[in-house]
């Protein structure tokens, strides 16, 4: 039997630590010794996405960290945060500061490639490699999914708990309708 998603959550809660850059709580997870690996994620994503990626990248000798950006994943959703590349940019610098990074390898996938890069660009002494994966780079003249993403999901534990969870007063009535309509499709 597969683990509810409340247990992953709070798994994964407990797989690190919470932390405070930039004016806002995010957490971080992070394992091993070494030189410092920073994994940077998208969008919508959060540092759940790359709990085995530290673990593994641990095992081969590096400290790897993965923190949430701010309005994903279980950090803060400040309603008057800089949602935007260089916002997302200044609080990643932050949060390498607060977690004692000096020089570190950088990951950046998806839309943490423009978040990751707009950093790296404003230290580039402390970037030990920059490795990109499935990202972005222009994103001139357009507004940034991030600001739109980060805004929506501060609604969405509200409603999304309800998609999950079993005993949700809408699922119930989903699965009685379900089973009216599958008594009365086997009834002659």
């Amino acid at each position: 039997m597969s683990d509810s998603v409340e247990q992953v959550v709070a798994a994964h809660r407990r797989a690190g630590q919470a932390f405070r850059a930039a004016g806002c709580d995010s957490f971080v997870i992070e394992a091993g010794t070494g030189e410092p690996v920073v994994l940077v994620h998208g969008l919508p994503s959060s540092s759940f996405m790359y709990r085995k990626v530290v673990a593994e990248l641990a095992g081969r000798g590096f400290r790897a960290l993965a923190f949430d950006l701010p309005g994903l994943g279980l950090a803060e959703r400040p309603v008057d945060y800089d949602y935007s590349i260089d916002g997302l940019a200044r609080f990643t610098a932050a949060a390498v500061d607060e977690l004692g990074l000096g020089r570190f390898h950088l990951v950046v996938h998806d839309a943490g490639g423009p978040i990751g890069l707009t950093m790296a660009a404003g230290m580039p002494e402390r970037i030990a490699s920059v490795t990109v994966t499935n990202t972005i780079f222009d994103v001139a003249g357009s507004r940034f999914p991030g600001e739109v993403v980060a805004r929506f999901t501060r609604r969405v534990p509200r409603w999304l708990h309800s998609l999950w969870s079993p005993s949700s007063p809408a699922n119930q009535a989903a699965a009685c309708r379900a089973r009216s309509r599958q008594s009365s499709r086997s009834s002659p």
